[in-house]
C-alpha cells in the first residue's frame, strides 16, 4: 500500500486540485481503476493523458495512460500522478450545446413569412391577401 498526491486538470484548467489517494497493489490492476476511484466515473467521455513524478523531479508522461499496470508507480517509486483531460468532440459538444454559428446559419436559409395584421385599414387587408396568396403557393 503506498500513499499519492493526484489532481486532475481539464487543458489547463485544474478540475481536481491536490489530493491524497491511497492505493492498495491488490484492488486494483490498471491505473484506470485508480482514476476511476478517485473521480466516480465522472469524465469517461475524456481522452486522458497521464503523468507521474517523482519529489522534486520532472513529470513524466505514461505512454500507456490509464492501461497501464499499476505495478509501475510502486516499482519506480511515483509519489504524484497527474491526469489531464482533453476534451473528445462528443464531449465538447455535450458541455457547449448546439453551436450557435451553425444554428443561425440553418435558420438564415427558411424564409418565413410576417404574421398578419387587423383588417382596419384597406392596407392592411392588402398586406393580409399577399400573405395569404404566398401561404397558398407553399412559400414558407
Amino acid at each position: 500500500m503506498n500513499f499519492f498526491v493526484m489532481c486532475i486538470l481539464k487543458e489547463t484548467k485544474t478540475i481536481i486540485s491536490d489530493k491524497i489517494i491511497k492505493v492498495l497493489l491488490a484492488n486494483s490492476f490498471q491505473l484506470h481503476n485508480v482514476f476511476n476511484a478517485a473521480t466516480n466515473e465522472q469524465f469517461e467521455s475524456y481522452g486522458i493523458q497521464m503523468f507521474l513524478r517523482k519529489p522534486s523531479k520532472k513529470w513524466v508522461y505514461v505512454e500507456k495512460g490509464l492501461k497501464g499496470d499499476i505495478k509501475m508507480l510502486f516499482e519506480l517509486k511515483f509519489t504524484h500522478i497527474k491526469f489531464v483531460l482533453k476534451a473528445t468532440e462528443s464531449s465538447d459538444q455535450e458541455l457547449q450545446g448546439p453551436n450557435t454559428f451553425d444554428l443561425l446559419m440553418r435558420n438564415s436559409q427558411h424564409v418565413c413569412l410576417l404574421e398578419q395584421k387587423k383588417e382596419d385599414t384597406c392596407q392592411n387587408l392588402l398586406y393580409n391577401d399577399i400573405i395569404k396568396l404566398l401561404q397558398s403557393k407553399e412559400i414558407r
